[in-house]
C-alpha cells in the first residue's frame, strides 16, 4: 500500500503542476503558455529538492513513453487530404528554418568555439529529444560529459524560449485572420470531406462498434503496427512518421474515427502522460550546470534563432506566406510536438470569443504548426543530426 501512496502523491504533484499551469494560461489569455509555466515550476522545484524520480514514481513517464506514439496516431486522424494539399509551402518554410540554423551556427560559431561544441549545438536547437539523444550516444562513447550536459540544457532552454515567441506570433496571426473572419465562409471550409480511398464497409461496420474502449484499442493497435512497419525498414523511416501516416491513412479508409482520442474519452490523460516525458530531463539540471554553460548556451541559441527567423521569413515572403505564421513555423524547431499542438489551441482559446471563432483560428494555424513540427523535429533534424554527429 505504501507504494500506491507514494505513486498517488507523485501523480498528484505532477498533474497539479500541469493543472496550475493551465489555470495561469487561461488567466493570462495564453500570454504565459502551459509549457512555459510548467518549465519554470519544474526547474525551480527540482532545484529546491523535488524528487528527481517524481515522473517515474507517478508512472506517467513510463506510460507517456508508450502513449507518445498513440497521440501521434491521433494527430494523423485530425488531418485530411485537402489540408495536406495546401501545406507544401509549410514544408518549404520549415526546411528553410533548419538550413538557417545550420548555416548560422556553423558559420559564426566556428570562430569562437571548438567543432565538437558547434556541431553538437545544432541538433538540440533544430530538433528535439531524438536528435539530442543521437548526440548523447556519440558523446558517451568519447566520454564527453560536458557535451551531454550542454546539449541537455540547450534542449530545455530551446523550448523555454520558443514557447512564448511562437505564442506571441500566432496571436498576431490569429488577430489578423479574425479581421477577415466570416461565419458563412468558415462553414464552407468545414463541409464534410469525401475520401477517395474510403472503404465503406469498414466505416459501416465500425459505426456499430464505436464505444470508447473499441476506439482506443484501434488507436493503440495502429501505433503498434506503425512501430512494426518501421522495424521492417530497420527504422530508416522514423516510427513516429509512420504513426502519423497510418493514423491519417486509417482514418481515410474508415478504420479510425476523426479526432480518435477524444472519441475514446482519452485525450486529456494521454497529453498529461506525454508532457511528463517532455519535462523529465529537467530533473538533472542544477544551477551550477546552468551557470557554467550559460554563455555558450545563449550564444548558440541566439545564432540558431537568428538563422531560423531570417530564412523562414525570407522563404515565406517569396511564397507569399504570412510573416507571422512563417516565423512561427521556423520557431517550431525549438520545441516541436506537443508544443505545436498545445500552443495553437491556447491561442485559439485566448483570441476567439466564440466556439466558431476558436475553430476558425485553429483551422488556419493548427495544421501548419503540426506539420511544421513533424518536418522539423521528426524528419529534418534527425537527418541533420545523423550527419553532424560524425564531426563531434
Amino acid at each position: 500500500m505504501q507504494d500506491v501512496y507514494i505513486g498517488l502523491k507523485a501523480l498528484t504533484i505532477v498533474v497539479g503542476v500541469f493543472a496550475l499551469s493551465e489555470i495561469v494560461s487561461i488567466k493570462t489569455k495564453g500570454i504565459l503558455s502551459i509549457m512555459l509555466v510548467s518549465s519554470i515550476i519544474f526547474i525551480i522545484a527540482f532545484a529546491n529538492g523535488l524528487s528527481p524520480t517524481i515522473f517515474e514514481s507517478s508512472n506517467l513517464y513510463q506510460l507517456g513513453s508508450l502513449l507518445v506514439s498513440v497521440l501521434i496516431v491521433h494527430l494523423g486522424t485530425t488531418l485530411n487530404i485537402s489540408t495536406l494539399q495546401k501545406q507544401w509551402k509549410v514544408i518549404l518554410v520549415a526546411i528553410s528554418a533548419e538550413i538557417g540554423i545550420v548555416f548560422f551556427v556553423i558559420g559564426f560559431g566556428s570562430f569562437f568555439y571548438d567543432s565538437d561544441i558547434v556541431f553538437s549545438a545544432i541538433p538540440p536547437i533544430g530538433g528535439g529529444i531524438v536528435a539530442t539523444l543521437m548526440v548523447h550516444k556519440v558523446a558517451e562513447t568519447q566520454n564527453l560529459e560536458q557535451i551531454i550536459i550542454f546539449t541537455t540544457l540547450l534542449l530545455s532552454f530551446s523550448s523555454f524560449v520558443g514557447y512564448p515567441i511562437a505564442s506571441f506570433l500566432l496571436k498576431k496571426e490569429a488577430k489578423d485572420r479574425m479581421k477577415r473572419f466570416k461565419i458563412s465562409q468558415f462553414k464552407k471550409i468545414h463541409e464534410p470531406e469525401i475520401s477517395v480511398i474510403e472503404l465503406k464497409f469498414l466505416r459501416i461496420f465500425f459505426a456499430k462498434y464505436d464505444s470508447p474502449t473499441i476506439v482506443l484499442s484501434k488507436i493503440i493497435a495502429t501505433a503498434f503496427l506503425s512501430f512494426f512497419v518501421a522495424k521492417l525498414t530497420n527504422n530508416i523511416i522514423n516510427e513516429y512518421v509512420v504513426c502519423l501516416f497510418l493514423g491519417f491513412l486509417f482514418k481515410e479508409i474508415g478504420f479510425l474515427e476523426f479526432d480518435s482520442l477524444n472519441k475514446a474519452n482519452s485525450y486529456g490523460f494521454t497529453v498529461v502522460s506525454v508532457l511528463s516525458v517532455i519535462f523529465q530531463p529537467f530533473n538533472s539540471i542544477s544551477l551550477h550546470h546552468i551557470l557554467i554553460t550559460l554563455v555558450p548556451l545563449l550564444f548558440f541559441l541566439f545564432l540558431g534563432i537568428l538563422g531560423m527567423v531570417i530564412m523562414s521569413f525570407w522563404v515565406g515572403k517569396k511564397l507569399k506566406f504570412s510573416k507571422y505564421l512563417s516565423i512561427s513555423i521556423g520557431i517550431s524547431c525549438l520545441f516541436g510536438f506537443p508544443g505545436t499542438y498545445i500552443i495553437p489551441h491556447e491561442v485559439a482559446r485566448s483570441v476567439g470569443k466564440t466556439k466558431e471563432e476558436q475553430e476558425f483560428i485553429l483551422e488556419n494555424i493548427y495544421p501548419q504548426m503540426l506539420i511544421a513540427g513533424f518536418v522539423n523535429v521528426t524528419i529534418s533534424s534527425v537527418i541533420i543530426a545523423s550527419l553532424l554527429v560524425r564531426f563531434i
